[in-house]
């Protein structure tokens, strides 16, 4: 049972990536994107109310003391993050840019997306990320918020996984300092 779950959660995570962050996104009108998103989210919370008793749990549950309950979990949670994270990602990078004008274009007008969706060394977002964001900003505020919640709930719940698995590997840094 937990090994279904388990390839269901990784189909679904394949799915997302390939739905959130090529050629499908960009193909799709900013309505079938948004669509798109609130339809995975509605696909993971189906499945979780489905489960198996032997699967099931409930957020006030107690971590769980076994591998692969804790594993089922930190999946889920995870997929729920790379649903959200676009959310997130637009609410600290990019709305308040767009709502205030904050960063003027050439012309004088309010900024948009396309001028302020760039990276840390100025350089402009992939045009998926782009086209998220479109999506994203024609959404209501309060949806925004709502899966900002989510994407920060779902990071610290995956994060916390596996804290009550006894002998396990404790990793506290896995990537190299420069």
């Amino acid at each position: 049972m937990f090994y279904t779950a388990q390839l269901f959660l990784r189909m679904q995570l394949n799915r997302l990536h390939r739905e959130m962050y090529g050629p499908e996104c960009l193909n799709r009108s900013l309505t079938e994107v948004q669509n798109m998103l609130a339809g995975h989210e509605a696909i993971l919370y189906g499945w979780r109310q489905v489960l198996p008793l032997g699967l099931k749990w409930n957020d006030t549950d107690k971590e769980p003391k076994d591998i692969l309950s804790a594993r089922l979990r930190a999946r889920y949670w995870g997929a729920r993050y790379v649903i959200n994270r676009p959310f997130l990602d637009y609410a600290l990078h990019i709305m308040k840019h767009v709502l205030t004008g904050a960063r003027q274009s050439d012309s004088g007008g309010n900024a948009t997306v396309e001028m302020v969706a760039v990276d840390v060394n100025n350089n402009l977002r992939d045009k998926a990320d782009i086209h998220l964001f479109k999506a994203i900003q024609v959404l209501d505020k309060g949806v925004i918020w709502e899966a900002c919640g989510r994407c920060i709930e779902a990071a610290m719940r995956s994060a916390v996984a596996f804290d009550e698995v006894q002998d396990r590997l404790v990793v506290t840094n896995i990537h190299p300092r420069d």
